[in-house]
């Protein structure tokens, strides 16, 4: 309402008041400052709100000197049934995960959606987080069901306090989410809490996989061969590629440290092409000029992710047809695990 002093005009002597219905205005303002800071899917509180009602904790802390703890709360196994169910029919986990974590907490305490599968709590000092953490853990270990059939997916947890430390609410809630990756590990379905030497743990990890990145361009990458003896004859009949990293400041890294991170960072695709090119073109040479060469096979390991390179079966076709080596003398080696992966799509992908 406007009301403005006309009492000069002649014409009107009067206060004239002006007044319109601002309730869908105020409604949509309300709304999209809900939106603003709680998730669509759940409605729970997001990253954005979590923040400052951490702030806020950590403020009446400092007074009291009490602590302020944060779970991150990570599904784990939840990128195979979102996969598996499509992301239409998947919402219902998160939508009831985030049910399931609201019943876990008491009045006071916060709980939010980082992501698609990472949820987290404020909890009040009050109580230990362990409790928490265990409540948590023993309501998502029971079925989801969708769409009348029962889905099992479990959790991580991450713990991290300001206990004994001053730190602002962007670092606490960095270090729970360390500690939740480093809870997924072996595994998963536990929880576990922040320390610091995991975060010095991943900036070497994150330091690695820029250096990896720039290793195949730099010719850092190189394959050992290791023979494959015939024990009645004593007689070389093929090798195996193993493939090793000259990094230029820790010498020598072998692939249990490096390959699980190209697998993580998705490198590994490329260098699972390196390896089948230059081991077929290294037994093309032996073929041609070692004694008894025509008869050496070549073994090469492929990684679980690499039968789900669409361009595989052509990376095989080029590199045979550019070395020259008869197909029959190239071997793939998978794990076992890359079988179990998705049995009908590899199982076509090697057939090709």
């Amino acid at each position: 309402m406007s009301i403005s002093n006309r009492l000069d005009d002649p014409a009107v002597r009067a206060f004239v008041v002006n007044s319109r219905d601002v309730t869908d205005q105020r409604a949509l303002i309300d709304q999209l400052a809900h939106q603003a800071f709680h998730d669509d899917l759940t409605n729970l509180p997001n990253r954005a709100l979590l923040r400052d009602r951490v702030t806020e904790a950590i403020d009446r802390a400092r007074e009291s000197a009490a602590a302020v703890s944060i779970l991150v709360v990570g599904l784990d196994g939840f990128t195979l049934v979102n996969d598996s169910l499509g992301h239409h029919t998947a919402d219902t986990i998160p939508k009831e995960m985030a049910r399931r974590l609201e019943r876990c907490v008491r009045d006071g305490d916060v709980a939010a959606r980082l992501a698609g599968a990472e949820f987290a709590v404020l909890v009040q000092a009050s109580e230990r987080e362990a409790t928490v953490a265990d409540r948590i853990l023993e309501e998502l270990r029971r079925p989801v069901v969708v769409d009348g059939k029962e889905v099992f997916v479990h959790g991580s947890v991450g713990v991290a306090d300001t206990t004994n430390e001053s730190i602002d609410a962007d670092e606490l809630i960095r270090r729970t989410g360390i500690a939740m990756v480093e809870a997924k590990k072996d595994g998963g379905n536990r929880s576990t809490p922040f320390e610091c030497r995991m975060q010095a743990a991943l900036v070497a990890r994150q330091a690695m996989a820029t250096d990896l990145r720039h290793a195949l361009t730099c010719d850092e990458i190189t394959l050992f061969y290791q023979p494959i003896v015939a024990l009645p004859s004593c007689r070389v009949e093929g090798f195996e590629a193993l493939m090793r990293w000259h990094h230029p400041r820790h010498e020598m890294v072998g692939p249990a440290e490096f390959i699980p991170l190209a697998e993580k960072t998705g490198l590994i695709i490329d260098l699972g092409r390196f390896a089948i090119r230059e081991a077929c073109r290294q037994l093309a040479q032996w073929r041609e000029h070692c004694p008894g060469g025509e008869e050496m096979s070549m073994s090469v390991n492929v990684s679980m992710k690499q039968p789900f390179d669409a361009d595989l079966v052509s990376v095989v076709r080029t590199a045979i047809r550019e070395s020259g080596i008869p197909p029959e003398r190239l071997t793939l080696e998978l794990t076992e695990s890359t079988l179990l992966a998705d049995t009908d799509f590899t199982l076509s992908r090697l057939e090709r």
